[in-house]
């Protein structure tokens, strides 16, 4: 794991050091694709999240001392379906000359069926999920350098999960059920 420094390195404090002044007043995102991959510290497998016809728009893309005199925050809005499951639509506020990395991003997420997020719990949660409907969810998010915090909310039924725990080494796996704790977990 790199466990080097990020601060001072989001995308809105790396604009605001760039050599040359730059400003572009909109720019329209279209049809595109991103992809993010993590190998999780427990089960050591990767998990892969992705979302694809990312459409959106970000505004106030400058490091020009005039316009952010007026206007210091970049904001992204931008939708896109999230694993192919449901639409994402989030709002990010990025303040572009702040000495911290200061943000802010908030988004809903539409229905889906839970279990297909399997992809991701298993290798980055430990937890597999058996069945379940999420019906939405919402969340918001603040941070800076050096954390961030938020809250979320997922409204969702029949959901029935498993806890796993990783009894092998590092490259060899062996993902196992946590029997009591999942009971424990579907109790509630």
């Amino acid at each position: 794991f790199d466990t080097s420094s990020k601060i001072g390195l989001y995308p809105h404090q790396q604009l605001y050091k760039l050599d040359f002044p730059i400003y572009i007043k909109n720019m329209q995102l279209r049809n595109g694709n991103i992809s993010y991959r993590e190998r999780g510290r427990l089960s050591t497998q990767t998990g892969n999240v992705y979302f694809n016809n990312v459409n959106g728009n970000i505004s106030n893309v400058t490091n020009m001392k005039d316009y952010l005199a007026k206007n210091n925050v970049m904001l992204v809005e931008a939708s896109g379906y999230f694993l192919g499951l449901s639409k994402l639509s989030t709002t990010w506020k990025l303040p572009i000359n702040t000495s911290n990395g200061s943000f802010s991003a908030y988004g809903t997420l539409g229905s889906f069926d839970a279990a297909k997020l399997n992809s991701i719990t298993e290798p980055l949660g430990m937890a597999t999920i058996e069945k379940g409907n999420v019906k939405s969810v919402r969340f918001g998010m603040t941070g800076d350098d050096y954390g961030s915090k938020g809250d979320a909310t997922i409204i969702y039924d029949n959901l029935k999960i498993k806890l796993l725990k990783n009894k092998g080494e590092e490259g060899d796996p062996d993902i196992q059920k946590k029997t009591v704790t999942s009971f424990i977990a579907n109790l509630f």
